[in-house]
């Protein structure tokens, strides 16, 4: 067996410990016993005459020692130290991989400006955070997925409404009342009555007989029309996706924020379903409603418009009476245009209780009251679903 100096021995093995990235723990020097050359199971000595044996006492490791003479016992524990071995950094799974002491978004590894992730506030209670990010093809950025395709609702692509006026509700040469005499000269009896178009009642019956019958033709009166209303196109919004970000373990962020990727093509938002004000307090203060693309309630309305009849003159005005309340029993007609007029075939007015009044117009036109009412109200989504944003 060999024998080496104590103190060379020792320099030696400290010199091999620290090369394997061990560390050495001197527990002190004591006195020890001379070996008679065996070697103790605990340690390995090497002992010499006359001298005193130095001792290493393991404890993860194997250590060694060898006894000079003139020394004294020195007991050596070597023990192992955990060691990171650093990798490329890993920004989601929540670990130092590069042994630098920041995990993840407190890695500056994790920060690049256009990549990377960044701490964000967590959602308030009853909203989640989301990526809102353009329609390109369905695709979510890095880091987001579960696309779902939502718009605003469109708008209206006017102020107003178109009014278009359809035909006359009634003959505007028809209505008013109408005064007319009877007789041989149109003198005896004097009957004002009120005109409808339809079968009117005489004001008095007409006892007769009275070969003659006239008066003044009822001038034309305004009357309305039938009017469309028109909303104005609508005007639909760009569709975008909502992106939920991807489950992941990334931490480094202080208190409840979430480390997620930066996604600089989207917008960092929150969202919850209805419509809703943003929450107080949180950094998230841009709004906006969005829905499924289509799937909206047109509330909008139209102002008022009117439309009115454009005749201004009438002729070929005639009045045929009656002796029955449905003007179907022994007709008799005369003209009315200001003159006295005998009845038709030489026929006389007698016991006639109801009549029919006709006349033209000159023209059949109408004219709204407002070409283009206000419009109010708005589009609405169904199922709406508010966003929002950082600013």
């Amino acid at each position: 067996m060999r024998t080496l100096p104590i103190a060379g021995s020792f320099l030696t093995l400290l010199a091999g410990f620290t090369a394997y990235g061990c560390a050495l723990d001197l527990t002190g020097i004591q006195p020890g016993t001379s070996s008679a050359g065996g070697v103790d199971p605990s340690t390995s000595a090497v002992s010499g005459s006359g001298g005193t044996t130095a001792t290493t006492t393991t404890s993860t490791t194997t250590t060694s020692s060898a006894g000079g003479a003139g020394g004294s016992t020195v007991a050596v524990t070597a023990s192992s130290t955990g060691t990171c071995m650093p990798t490329q950094e890993v920004c989601d799974d929540g670990l130092d991989n590069d042994c630098d002491g920041d995990t993840d978004c407190a890695d500056s590894d994790c920060s690049g400006p256009t990549d990377g992730r960044a701490c964000v506030p967590a959602a308030p209670a009853g909203w989640t955070l989301t990526a809102v990010a353009p329609d390109a093809g369905g695709s979510c950025p890095a880091g987001y997925d579960a696309p779902v395709t939502v718009a605003a609702a469109p708008t209206s692509a006017a102020a107003t409404c178109d009014c278009t006026c359809g035909a006359t509700l009634s003959n505007p040469c028809t209505q008013g009342s109408l005064t007319v005499k009877s007789g041989m000269t149109c003198t005896i009896v004097t009957i004002t009555s009120t005109v409808t178009g339809a079968c009117d009642a005489f004001g008095t019956t007409l006892v007769g007989p009275h070969k003659s019958f006239g008066g003044p033709a009822l001038a034309a009166t305004p009357v309305a029309c039938g009017v469309t209303l028109k909303k104005p196109g609508q005007v639909s919004s760009s569709a975008e996706l909502l992106c939920a970000p991807t489950a992941s373990a990334a931490g480094g962020c202080a208190g409840n924020q979430a480390c997620l990727p930066k996604a600089t093509s989207a917008k960092l938002c929150i969202q919850t379903m209805g419509d809703k004000p943003c929450p107080s307090g949180a950094p998230f203060t841009s709004r906006s409603v969005v829905g499924s693309p289509g799937d909206v309630s047109d509330q909008r309305s139209c102002g008022a418009c009117t439309c009115m009849s454009n005749a201004s003159t009438c002729s070929g005005c005639t009045l045929t009476a009656y002796t029955d309340v449905n003007c179907m029993m022994n007709p008799v007609s005369a003209t009315i245009d200001g003159s006295c007029s005998a009845g038709n075939n030489g026929q006389s007015f007698q016991n006639d209780t109801h009549f029919v009044y006709q006349a033209t117009p000159n023209v059949t036109t109408c004219s709204p009251s407002s070409a283009k009412p206000a419009l109010t109200g708005t589009i609405e989504p169904n199922n709406p679903i508010t966003v929002c944003c950082q600013p």
